[in-house]
């Protein structure tokens, strides 16, 4: 706990009482002030005269005054009786060890976080303090009047038989153990009128606000909680595109990303629209093995639960934009089947006009479009070369020989012949361009041709 703070602004120089002086217009109301009451002994007051320059007087015990200062007269009759022993007001220079010894005592009693009411449980009694007077002040912090701030109380009087203290409360109060701008209060609700900073037309200012969270708001504008969506995407086996009638065994691996949102309760994947998998967490799962004749689809989904608020800037609660509690799907996983291209050198004279022969050629492609290329390259002794590709695209634009720079294409014989897919897969018909010359080639070549 932070020890309360006092002011230790109580060494006067001067030998006068610890009260504000009175300033009066003329004796008249002087007078009329010393027949009220109030006044006391030793009590220094300020009287304007006719030129409206201040006079100086100082009460007696009788409640007469004397002049001292500028007013002229010989006030040592007055200080006397103000410094006299019994008197309400000692000599402050020969009490300052006294004095400081109380302040001390006082501070001694800690820092009083709870209620007054707690505090008046111990001080209660000039017994436990050291030279405790009438108005000497402690501050408390009052939580259940003042919002938590530290209120100011003083000794309003002290039974000069019992030593019993009765506490006064002074209506002012202030956070005084830090000192700081964070422990000041406005102490008051206030409407903003004028926009600035994070401070916008009608927002209030509370009681309890301090000055800290109001330089804060206006020199950094409130910035609301940003939240982010959880995420959920789905990697299959690579490659995706396979050669229709090929076995195949993926593995579907999920990545999921909380963020913002709750922890995942079920996570599911689907194949073809049919669920093949449940669990309680995000894994990665391995199919059966199966023959891909037709586009197959993967796609993986989680239901997760609502996510936590966050705060915002200044640190508070800001549950807009909070993530609710849903079902996350990832994108498709689509693994394709394609028909194969092939092309390759022919080694003797038979005529490539079988699935088997045209399968058994040296290159391959898959994904092929109108516009694809195949380049078979020749060596000395190869008796021709071939190319072979599904029917569906259109026939062959071109077949270049590099050696004479030149469309061949005329040279090539074309037939149509059925061709499987992998293991067996039912054929289609392919195009088949080959080319049988007489006699082998002597020497190395290039054919390129484009669909």
């Amino acid at each position: 706990m932070a020890n309360i703070q006092f002011s230790m602004g109580f060494d006067r120089l001067n030998r006068e009482p610890l009260d504000a002086s009175q300033v009066f217009e003329d004796l008249a109301a002087f007078e009329l002030y010393l027949a009220s009451g109030p006044a006391y002994a030793g009590q220094i007051v300020a009287v304007k005269n006719s030129t409206n320059y201040p006079d100086t007087f100082i009460v007696n015990e009788d409640y007469t005054y004397s002049p001292v200062g500028d007013a002229g007269g010989d006030s040592s009759a007055a200080v006397n009786a103000h410094n006299v022993s019994g008197a309400s007001h000692v000599d402050i220079r020969s009490e300052i060890t006294n004095l400081e010894a109380r302040v001390e005592g006082v501070e001694s009693l800690g820092s009083w976080a709870g209620t007054f009411d707690a505090f008046a449980l111990v001080p209660d009694n000039i017994s436990g303090f050291a030279h405790v007077t009438r108005n000497d002040y402690v501050y408390v912090r009052a939580d259940e009047n003042h919002s938590g701030l530290y209120a100011r109380y003083f000794a309003e009087t002290i039974d000069s038989g019992t030593g019993d203290i009765t506490w006064g409360f002074d209506r002012t109060w202030g956070d005084v153990s830090l000192g700081t701008a964070a422990d000041v209060k406005a102490g008051d609700t206030l409407t903003v009128t004028q926009a600035a900073g994070g401070w916008t037309i009608g927002s209030q200012i509370a009681e309890t606000d301090s000055v800290w969270d109001f330089i804060k708001r206006l020199l950094n504008p409130r910035v609301a909680a940003q939240y982010t969506q959880p995420n959920l995407t789905l990697a299959g086996t690579t490659p995706l595109t396979r050669e229709i009638g090929e076995n195949i065994t993926p593995t579907l691996t999920p990545n999921w990303s909380q963020n913002d949102g709750g922890a995942i309760e079920e996570y599911r994947l689907e194949k073809n629209g049919t669920n093949i998998y449940t669990g309680a967490a995000a894994v990665a799962h391995a199919d059966t093995t199966f023959q891909l004749a037709a586009a197959t689809i993967y796609q993986a989904e989680a239901d997760y639960e609502q996510g936590p608020i966050k705060n915002d800037s200044e640190g508070n609660p800001d549950p807009a934009g909070q993530i609710a509690a849903g079902t996350r799907q990832s994108s498709l996983v689509t693994y394709t089947p394609a028909r194969r291209g092939f092309y390759g050198a022919l080694s003797d004279g038979t005529i490539p006009d079988t699935s088997a022969f045209i399968r058994g050629l040296a290159s391959n492609t898959l994904t092929m479009t109108n516009g694809t290329t195949m380049a078979v390259d020749l060596v000395a002794g190869n008796r021709g070369c071939c190319f072979a590709y599904p029917a569906t695209l259109r026939a062959a634009s071109s077949i270049i020989q590099a050696g004479l720079g030149m469309d061949v294409k005329n040279g090539f014989t074309e037939l149509i012949v059925s061709v499987e897919g992998a293991n067996g897969y039912t054929g289609i018909d392919y195009r088949v361009y080959y080319l049988l010359p007489e006699f082998p080639f002597g020497a190395s070549e290039r054919f390129t041709l484009t669909i």
